[in-house]
């Protein structure tokens, strides 16, 4: 996962005029407004404060921003406990901010006022054009339940067709292949990553897929994204893409002397998108899957930024119907498995059918939901309207070798139990949205 991201590129809007940003008179008006714990508030107090009481809010899952004149500021301190009260503020007073920011920037990081998703809520700071050096750093979105945490989907009576396909995901296979791509120091400046580049687009061409290897640069090397394609039998011109990056790093993004195996970041989703080729390889799906592994994501996005603007200036960004990106999807604490499903506002619709196929095919796994999209693979396909979903495991922030030459397979804890409900749950929905032929029996069940 990228912790070098450009402030421009990754994060949409600058908001270097925030007062624009909110064309409503009511929230550009200075009210006062409190963080409210909302752990026992129910739908309906929920619900009125929203429609009723606020003259505008922000859901964050277990809390609530609420802004209101200070009678009504008064009534919900009495009734709720308060986290957090504020002093003449608008929606503009208040940004996102990444957390996925190069370390060299963390003295530039903001106090957090809540956790949202994979960033903070935070101020907005007075001198924002000031904070260009800073990534991460956008503008709320008021009357928006921005993140939700522990959300499950009621399980359904399964299509009993889906049950051999589901069964062909091999756990042993992807983290085999996990463990061959961390074997490589694949930092986009060093010549290894042409090793693993040589062998993705080699696993890919043995199934039969059609592979390509398009070029770009990182700033001063030339290197290239893997493109393996499986074309739709009735509708090839709708594209289902998965993706993830290939490339890895250490403590230094250019480092190419001390180790970068880059087992959790992010062979683990890398080699995912290979072992769900693996899968569909012998299918035939009746929309076309773009099944890619993009370089110098670590760098700034570079692959997949090249790769979207491509499609751009080739007129093809609309065939893209769904594209789904893997970014750190093996590592878990405890067995408790969990994902966090990211992407914006605008794209939210794609989230239910992944909940339901969570609830399906993987129900011992917590679902949470984020439409604060900061810095990864996802964001060149969010910031061009594509409907896109970042899949990535909800202790990422936690994983103590983030980063680091120790981020080995067999540090990769409940790997085998992780990453294989996230594929589970993934292959549901790319077999739904391509409709893939479905196999008759199960091959290769464990």
């Amino acid at each position: 996962m990228s912790k070098h991201i450009q402030f421009l590129m990754i994060c949409g809007t600058l908001l270097l005029s925030v007062s624009t940003a909110f064309a409503s008179t009511s929230v550009q008006t200075t009210h006062d407004a409190v963080l409210l714990d909302a752990t026992k508030m129910s739908t309906a107090e929920r619900a009125h404060i929203k429609t009723d009481q606020a003259s505008w809010w922000l859901g964050l899952d277990t809390q609530i921003l609420v802004a209101a004149p200070p009678k009504t500021i008064l009534s919900l301190s009495k009734r709720f406990p308060v986290l957090e009260r504020f002093y003449g503020v608008t929606p503009a007073s208040f940004s996102l901010q990444s957390m996925a920011c190069d370390e060299r920037d963390a003295k530039l990081h903001l106090p957090a006022i809540a956790k949202v998703g994979r960033g903070n809520l935070v101020r907005t700071p007075i001198n924002f054009s000031g904070f260009r050096a800073v990534s991460g750093l956008t503008a709320i979105t008021p009357g928006l339940e921005v993140l939700g945490s522990g959300q499950k989907a009621r399980s359904k009576a399964l299509d009993p067709a889906y049950q051999p396909l589901i069964a062909r995901i091999r756990p042993s296979r992807w983290f085999n292949d996990l463990s061959t791509l961390a074997g490589w120091k694949r930092n986009s400046y060093s010549p290894e990553i042409d090793l693993a580049r040589d062998w993705l687009a080699g696993e890919f061409g043995a199934l039969g897929w059609t592979v390509t290897t398009p070029s770009f640069n990182v700033t001063t090397v030339q290197i290239e994204n893997v493109v393996a394609t499986l074309t739709g039998t009735t509708f090839p011109d709708e594209w289902i893409v998965v993706g993830a990056h290939y490339d890895s790093r250490n403590t230094s993004v250019s480092n190419i002397t001390n180790p970068s195996p880059g087992a959790e970041d992010n062979a683990s989703g890398c080699a995912a998108v290979l072992e769900l080729a693996r899968v569909l390889a012998d299918l035939k799906p009746k929309r076309t899957l773009k099944f890619m592994c993009f370089g110098g994501e670590e760098q700034n996005l570079y692959g997949s930024e090249a790769y979207a603007a491509s499609l751009v200036s080739s007129g093809e960004l609309s065939k893209i119907k769904l594209a789904i990106i893997m970014d750190m999807i093996g590592y878990s604490s405890t067995p408790a498995l969990d994902v966090l499903l990211e992407t914006s506002s605008a794209l939210a619709a794609v989230l239910p059918q992944f909940q339901q196929a969570a609830a399906d095919y993987s129900p011992t796994m917590t679902v949470s939901t984020s439409l604060a999209p900061f810095g990864s693979d996802h964001m060149p396909f969010i910031n061009r309207g594509v409907p896109t979903l970042l899949l990535i495991e909800n202790e990422w922030d936690s994983y103590p070798h983030y980063h680091k030459a120790t981020d080995i397979p067999a540090n990769v804890t409940n790997a085998l139990l992780q990453g294989p409900a996230i594929m589970r749950m993934q292959l549901a929905v790319i077999a739904a949205r391509a409709e893939v032929e479905l196999p008759l029996t199960a091959d290769g069940f464990e």
